[in-house]
């Protein structure tokens, strides 16, 4: 900065070597400049080029050109050395041009809240630029586009004043080592500065004076621009002592104006310069320079000093407007006042009764440089800052922002009445549903009566304060049972296995411990079906399909005859499986096949196998058969002893892997004669005339005995084999003598949640038997048809929604030898792609003469969850039992 050149303009801080100055010791003016510019190409540094009259500061236009810095204010200076005067301009978001610039960078997608923070950044720069031009300046120039005061100025400068009255000891602790005088050590600044108006744009629609010949007579005292100036200046006097910014003392006021001079400027030109017509005007001067007269000699020496130095090697720019008459020019207007600073008599603009005199000092340009540097780093840098200091920054920057503390008092006042919406109606525990719904309601609230950049601070308030509100005691456990209602308790923990509940807490245990209740009870049947009980909604499938029926079997079934089927079994070290594993390959003995464990005294019967019968002829044929049996036992994976499914046996499981326990049941209520088809079955829950099970007549084929000694049969030999028709049951017609039938029973029960029982004679039928027990129907739609899992019960409902049974059970007699019965159960709980649910893989042989009860699962759990029963929209059969339930194989009677 030292080797600049001084009629270059400069950017603050002073960065040279402040003893290498070659006019160091001489006494300047400091004119500070801000304000707000023109819209379009009427910068503010045309204005200060006028004064110099030449193009020295950079005309910043809207498009960019010229802006040396787009998004931070910045401080240009520049030093008229044959004047001694300073300027400092002062370049902020209130110049169209830096405007232009931050409005291409702002991001589109801002919110609002990111939005106004970014422009009161962009006003909060301007304040702190003022701040600092009022404590190095003599003289600030306010600019302004129209002739019009603008109001906001008072706020700004109130602001300003009160700042700078916290700073002080700041101030002077900074520039206490500075070379300058006690007074100013003491009032942190060299002079109260003054303060001027220019008002670049006249409102009046003529300005007669400029169209008067010479010679003539100016005609009134006072033209209109002056008359209207006065006005203006009077408006802001009375403006600054309403707002306290004037006092009588001057020297306790951010700045002063001056009570016998004129401190109001209305430029000539109206509205914005235009750039071809100046150019063509200007030309047009200069081209007739030659032809002026001298100027009299009456000029005042202020006017000759200004004439004598323009014409030094800078002729006026033709980029310049044109000048008015040089006692009525801007520079005149200023000079009056740079003169009194330069004469070195300062500023006494104290009024009242006793005024007190104002300190004032006329530094040279080195001290005034050194402690211009001080307090730029003090006021206008981030870094290092002192914390009193910005404790004062950031009340200034509150105070500016007006918006925000309207936002912050109306949206504080609302908070409560939004508040006040979210609990209304609220019970005493309540879902997240509820409480999103509440939220929403006090948000609408909320947002109809909030305004501001605060809206979202106190938007996230509110759902903090409702959070709070609802987490304090007033949380409902969100856990919904497998049929979909909601645990009433309040928000708990679940006891450990063995835990005793804890429904009171302790102190030391803010949540509860007890298990889940959502305080809906069914009525449900045991597994023989014998008995009911009030069940409670499950929460968990083994509470579904296990718990609740093993208790119900401790008080009813415990002594039937069961047949278990196979779940998980954790096998222990040293385990026969684990010892037979641990064995060579050809050592390894052979694979058992699994077989049915039957609970009873009755013998399981041998199905007739022609691929058997076969393998019997030769050797070689077993021989054969023997080692395809012995190749297909390896190639079939064993139960898991180590991994077990979660929920329920399904198609979608992976194979070898069984549940921990069994969501279905088979028992045996006795021997078949207990069942009378007369009566049907006498268990309770069941609607009169659907409890009667339907008969399935399955023909055997029995051959003729030969003529001759085996024609009649020996004394006391059984008759069996000739025809078994048992329970009632009687010949089809048209049947040959060498058919004989065997009669099943067989029957589907439904069970609805209050505990009604019915049967069903076919997909779309409820059983319905006359009084004397008679049945038309037969099962062969039950055998031949997919049932419907869910059935509308015909109990009578209060509402126009029937409620809705559950395939619970299914009833079967099985014959005496020698026909077999196989179970092959088999349910699709949803529509596809819903798996297909079944107890074990393999067919289930039932013993005979027996009347056995299979009891279905109450809940059924997939891999994506609970399947749900079918909604009103869906028909009944997407939920199904396969058809092929039963099988019957007929034996030999050798086997």
């Amino acid at each position: 900065m030292a080797e600049m050149e001084w009629n270059e303009v400069w950017r603050l801080p002073f960065a040279g070597d402040l003893e290498e100055l070659p006019f160091k010791d001489d006494k300047v003016c400091v004119v500070g400049v801000f304000g707000k510019s023109q819209v379009g190409y009427g910068t503010k540094s045309a204005t200060i080029n006028t004064i110099l009259d030449r193009e020295v500061f950079p005309l910043h236009w809207p498009d960019g050109t010229g802006l040396q810095t787009q998004n931070e204010a910045y401080i240009e200076a520049f030093y008229d050395k044959p004047k001694n005067v300073i300027y400092l301009h002062l370049v902020s978001v209130f110049d169209t041009s830096m405007l232009v610039s931050l409005c291409g960078s702002l991001d589109q997608n801002l919110p609002y809240t990111d939005v106004h923070k970014f422009w009161r950044d962009q006003e909060f720069q301007h304040a702190r630029g003022l701040m600092f031009l009022f404590h190095v300046c003599h003289i600030l120039v306010v600019l302004h586009p129209t002739c019009a005061f603008d109001m906001t100025y008072g706020q700004l400068l109130r602001t300003v004043d009160n700042v700078r009255v916290k700073m002080l000891p700041i101030l002077q602790d900074v520039i206490r080592d500075a070379p300058v005088g006690t007074e100013w050590k003491s009032a942190g600044r060299s002079c109260t500065p003054r303060l001027l108006f220019v008002f670049q744009k006249s409102c009046l629609p003529t300005e007669p004076d400029s169209h008067l010949e010479p010679g003539k007579s100016k005609g009134p005292k006072h033209s209109p621009k002056k008359r209207l100036q006065h006005r203006i200046e009077d408006q802001i006097y009375r403006v600054f002592r309403k707002s306290r910014l004037l006092t009588n003392q001057s020297k306790d006021c951010l700045f002063t104006v001056p009570p016998n001079q004129t401190f109001v400027y209305i430029q000539s030109r109206e509205g914005p310069v235009d750039s071809i017509n100046t150019l063509l005007t200007n030309l047009h001067q200069s081209c007739a320079m030659g032809k002026e007269t001298e100027a009299p000699s009456s000029r005042s020496y202020q006017m000759s000093r200004r004439a004598n130095q323009s014409a030094l090697n800078n002729p006026p720019t033709i980029l310049l407007p044109s000048k008015p008459n040089a006692e009525d020019s801007l520079f005149g207007f200023l000079w009056q006042h740079i003169d009194l600073v330069l004469s070195g008599k300062g500023f006494d603009d104290s009024v009242g009764r006793n005024p007190q005199p104002s300190h004032f000092e006329l530094p040279s340009c080195k001290t005034w440089l050194t402690v211009c540097n001080m307090l730029y780093e003090l006021l206008l840098t981030d870094t290092g800052q002192h914390a009193k200091v910005q404790a004062c920054l950031d009340s200034m920057g509150s105070s500016l922002d007006v918006e925000t503390k309207f936002s912050d008092s109306r949206c504080s006042k609302v908070l409560p009445l939004a508040s006040s919406a979210y609990q209304n109606s609220l019970p005493s525990h309540y879902t997240s549903k509820v409480h999103n719904n509440q939220l929403a309601q006090a948000m609408k609230v909320f947002k109809q009566h909030a305004r501001g950049p605060a809206y979202e601070h106190y938007v996230v308030q509110l759902q903090e304060d409702c959070e709070k509100f609802w987490a304090n005691g007033r949380q409902l456990c969100e856990e919904r049972s497998l049929t979909g209602q909601h645990c009433v308790h309040p928000f708990h923990t679940l006891p450990k296995p063995g835990q005793p509940a804890d429904p009171e807490p302790s102190d030391s245990q803010a949540v509860p411990c007890m298990p889940h209740n959502s305080r809906v009870r069914s009525l449900c049947a045991c597994n023989c079906g014998r008995k009911q009980a009030q069940r409670d909604d499950p929460f968990d499938v083994k509470a579904a399909n296990y718990d609740f029926f093993h208790l119900m079997e401790e008080k009813c079934c415990s002594s039937l005859e069961h047949i278990a089927f196979p779940v998980f079994q954790r096998q222990p070290q040293g385990s026969p499986s684990e010892e037979a594993a641990s064995m060579p390959e050809e050592e390894a003995p052979p694979t058992p096949q699994p077989e049915v464990s039957i609970t009873g005294d009755t013998e399981p019967s041998k199905r007739k196998d022609s691929v058997l019968s076969s393998a019997t002829t030769t050797a070689s044929g077993g021989l054969s058969l023997a080692l395809s049996l012995e190749k297909t036992a390896q190639l079939v994976r064993q139960p898991s002893v180590t991994e077990s499914l979660p929920g329920m046996l399904h198609s979608d499981c992976p194979p070898g892997i069984l549940p921990k326990f069994s969501s279905w049941e088979l028992v045996s209520l006795g021997p078949a004669g207990q069942y009378y088809p007369s009566l049907g079955l006498e268990q309770p829950g069941f609607i009169h005339g659907s409890n009667f099970l339907l008969a399935w007549d399955i023909p055997i084929h029995i051959e003729r005995p030969q003529q001759g000694d085996q024609a009649w049969p020996a004394p006391g030999e059984s008759q069996a084999g000739r025809r078994s028709i048992p329970h009632g049951g009687k010949p089809r017609r048209g049947a040959k003598d060498s058919d004989s039938f065997v009669r099943v029973y067989l029957g589907y029960e439904y069970e609805c949640a209050r505990g009604h029982r019915f049967l069903c004679s076919g997909p779309d039928k409820v059983m319905k038997a006359s009084n004397t027990g008679a049945v038309k129907e037969t099962a062969m739609k039950l055998l031949s048809m997919d049932m419907p899992l869910y059935f509308p019960c015909p109990c009578p409902s209060r509402g126009a929604k029937p409620h809705l049974g559950q395939l619970m059970r299914v009833f079967i007699t099985t014959p005496d030898p020698p026909v077999q019965i196989q179970l092959h159960p088999r349910l699709q709980p949803g529509p596809p792609p819903c798996p297909t649910f079944y107890p074990q893989d393999e067919d289930i042989p039932l013993p005979p003469s027996r009347l056995w009860v299979l009891r279905l699962p109450f809940v059924y759990v997939g891999e994506a969850g609970v399947i749900a029963p079918p909604r009103d929209s869906q028909p009944l059969l997407s939920c199904k039992v396969l058809k092929g339930l039963l099988k019957a194989t007929i034996l030999e009677e050798g086997e």
